[in-house]
C-alpha cells in the first residue's frame, strides 16, 4: 500500500493532471484551495500561465460551502491587493507569494480586476454546475429547471391517498369491507404496489410479497363478479 504524501508547501503542487487533497475539518481546505486559486490568477510556479475568474471552475457540494469559499477568495484577493500596493505583508502565505511575484504592477492590475469580477466567478455546487451546463448547451432538455425536484416516495404517497379518497371512500359497505380486508389504510396498498412501482427492466422478479399483491387482487375481482352476478349494482372506478 502506498504511503500518503503530506502536503508540505502549497505552492509545490503541480497543476497538470489530477491531484486530490485529503484533510479533516478545520485543517484548512478551504484555504488551500484559495491559494490555488491565487496562483493561477498570478500564475505562480504555473510556468507564468495565468488564468482569469472566469477560466477558473471551483465545485462544491452545499450552497453555504459555496458561499463560504466566495466570501473568503473575495477578502483574500482583496488583502493581497492592498498588501500588494504597500509591497509589505505580515501574512505568511502571502509573504510567499511575494517571493514569488515577478511584476508587481502586473499582479496588482490582475488582483483589481478580479474584485470587481469575483462575485460573478464561476463557483457552483454540484446540481448548480449541472443544471447551467443543461441550460448552456440545450441539450435537449424538456423540463422547467424552475421546477422543484420532489421525494417519488412522497409522489407515491400523496397519489395513493388520492386514490383511496377519490374511489374507496365512496364505494358502499360490501366493497369496502372487501377492500380493508386486505389493505385496512392507504399505506398498507401503497406498501405492495411499491415493488410495481420500482420495475426497471422488462424482466419482473416475482418475489412472495408480489405474489400475495396479485392473488389478493384477483380474490377481490372474483368477488366483486359474484356480487354483480347476485345484482349488486357496482360504482367502481
Amino acid at each position: 500500500m502506498k504511503k500518503k504524501n503530506k502536503l508540505k508547501n502549497i505552492f509545490l503542487i503541480p497543476f497538470k493532471g489530477i491531484r486530490m487533497i485529503e484533510a479533516s475539518a478545520g485543517t484548512g481546505k478551504t484555504f488551500t484551495i484559495i491559494l490555488l486559486y491565487i496562483r493561477l490568477l498570478l500564475g505562480i510556479n504555473n510556468k507564468n500561465k495565468k488564468y482569469s475568474i472566469k477560466e477558473i471552475l471551483i465545485i462544491t457540494y452545499t450552497n453555504n460551502a459555496k458561499l463560504e469559499i466566495q466570501k473568503r477568495l473575495s477578502k483574500n484577493i482583496y488583502k493581497l491587493y492592498i498588501d500588494c500596493l504597500y509591497k509589505k505583508t505580515y501574512n505568511k502565505n502571502f509573504k510567499k507569494i511575494f517571493k514569488k511575484i515577478k511584476n508587481f504592477k502586473n499582479s496588482i492590475n490582475i488582483l483589481k480586476k478580479s474584485i470587481s469580477k469575483i462575485n460573478n466567478a464561476p463557483i457552483y455546487t454540484i446540481h448548480g454546475f449541472c443544471k447551467k451546463i443543461l441550460k448552456d448547451y440545450n441539450l435537449n432538455y424538456k423540463y422547467n429547471l424552475t421546477e422543484k425536484i420532489y421525494n417519488e416516495n412522497k409522489i407515491y404517497e400523496k397519489s395513493t391517498y388520492d386514490f383511496w379518497r377519490k374511489f374507496i371512500f365512496p364505494l358502499n359497505k360490501e366493497i369496502s369491507n372487501l377492500v380493508y380486508k386486505y389493505w385496512k389504510h392507504p399505506k398498507n396498498l401503497l406498501s405492495e404496489i411499491n415493488p410495481w412501482l420500482n420495475i426497471k427492466s422488462k424482466i419482473f422478479i416475482y418475489k412472495k410479497k408480489n405474489i400475495i399483491f396479485l392473488k389478493n387482487i384477483i380474490k377481490i375481482l372474483k368477488k366483486l363478479r359474484n356480487l354483480k352476478k347476485n345484482g349488486l349494482k357496482l360504482n367502481i372506478l
